[in-house]
């Protein structure tokens, strides 16, 4: 990261980076599934957000 230049660089699994300029850079952390207002989806479309979830999906698909 470069604050100077308000740049910065980064990978994502395998050598090759990629560049990015920024104006404002927000680091955030945490993140929760969002139904827009119909939190009863929730219990038909669960978050795809961390391993757990991806588990819990692999399951449902594979019981069928």
């Amino acid at each position: 990261m470069y604050l100077n230049s308000r740049s910065i660089e980064a990978s994502c699994r395998g050598p090759a980076f990629a560049g990015f300029q920024f104006d404002y850079l927000i680091v955030a952390t945490g993140m929760r599934p969002s139904y827009f207002g119909h939190d009863e989806f929730a219990k038909y479309a669960p978050g795809l957000k961390t391993l757990s979830d991806a588990e819990t999906i692999r399951a449902k698909i594979l019981a069928l």
